[in-house]
Order: C-alpha cells, then structure tokens, then sequence
C-alpha cells in the first residue's frame, strides 16, 4: 500500500520482504508509484497468473524503456525490485537470474533448473516460476537441448565412437539425458 504524507516528496510502500514489513521509500513520482502499484499487486496475490503474463512483459519492456531515456534511475530500479521481496531471491528463478550467485548469467545452475522445469516449493514463488518457465528465451533454452539431442541421434549408428565438442555445455544435463538412453558405446563429449 502506498501512503502519501501530505507536502512530502516520499512516498512509502509497506510490503512483505523475507518474511517482515518492511518499508520502502519510493519518490513521489507518478511513473514510479503506478509501477510499485503493480508489483505489490502481483506479489500480493501469489505471482503473476497466465493471463497476466502479457501485461507483466509489457510492463518489464516499459521499465527498460524508461531506464533507457532517463526517467527511472538506478535507486529507482532497486526500489522497484525490492518490492518483489522474496520473489526475487536466489529461490526463484528471476531472482537466480538477476542475483548471478555463480557470477554471470547462463550459468550451469539456472540452465539446469530450465531443463528439469523447476518450481520453488513455496507457494508464493510458485508463479514467478512458471511465469519465468512461459518465457521465449526459457523455451529456446529447452529446445536447444531437445535440437542437441536430434543433432546427436543422426550421427550416432551405434557402430563407432562419436566425437563430440559441446561449448557452453552448463551442468552437463544435455549430455546425460543423450547417454542415459544409449548403452555404452565409447561416445566422448569434449566440454
């Protein structure tokens, strides 16, 4: 909830994060607080549902679009990711994604996780999951693997020894998959 104090240029959003009340100072702009708005919204209600998938991209391409032109700072993004709370910790995967516990983005833990689907355990992180799961860039992680695997099968005979070079080969579950569904046949992955 937003609470304005008359004649202040402070606004201050009273929202969960890891568990306590805690409250964040938001300037009193109006791009600033109809943003917070929709995140306490979403956050509030357990995540973003499927038909809010839309406006949710909408949205995150009109925050990069204001960032762009100057009209939200860098406290200003850090006041808006702090509204997510817990949402946006390592347990999800948007926070995974943003943190970069590893150091860099891609890393063998999140594209893991793309893989095998993961959803947090906790319900109120459940939909930022599968919100983050519904994503373009998600799925062509997913299809590479399954485009790796129909690379493989039209070399593999079964009568010699592939040769393999996988660059960019993350926890090494492509791999494994392709592997755990052949017998053993002497194939080597250079990684």
């Amino acid at each position: 909830m937003i609470t304005r104090a008359k004649g202040k240029e402070k606004a201050s959003l009273r929202h969960l994060h890891n568990g306590n009340n805690e409250e964040v100072e938001l300037t009193a702009s109006p791009i600033l607080n109809s943003n917070a708005n929709f995140i306490e919204t979403l956050v509030r209600k357990g995540g973003p549902e499927r038909e809010d998938y839309a406006l949710l991209n909408r949205w995150f391409v009109r925050i990069h679009e204001r960032t762009t032109k100057g009209e939200l700072s860098t406290a200003d993004l850090l006041s808006l990711r702090k509204l997510f709370g817990r949402t946006m910790s390592i347990g999800t995967l948007q926070g995974h994604a943003c943190d970069r516990p590893h150091g860099y983005a891609g890393d063998f833990e999140i594209l893991d996780r793309i893989y095998v689907r993961h959803h947090s355990a906790q319900p109120e992180m459940m939909r930022w999951d599968a919100f983050f799961h519904a994503q373009a860039s998600t799925k062509a992680v997913r299809n590479r693997k399954d485009y790796f695997h129909r690379l493989l099968d039209k070399h593999y005979t079964g009568r010699e020894q592939l040769r393999v070079l996988n660059l960019g080969s993350g926890s090494g579950r492509c791999m494994f998959e392709w592997l755990s569904s052949r017998p053993a046949d002497g194939t080597r992955f250079h990684c």
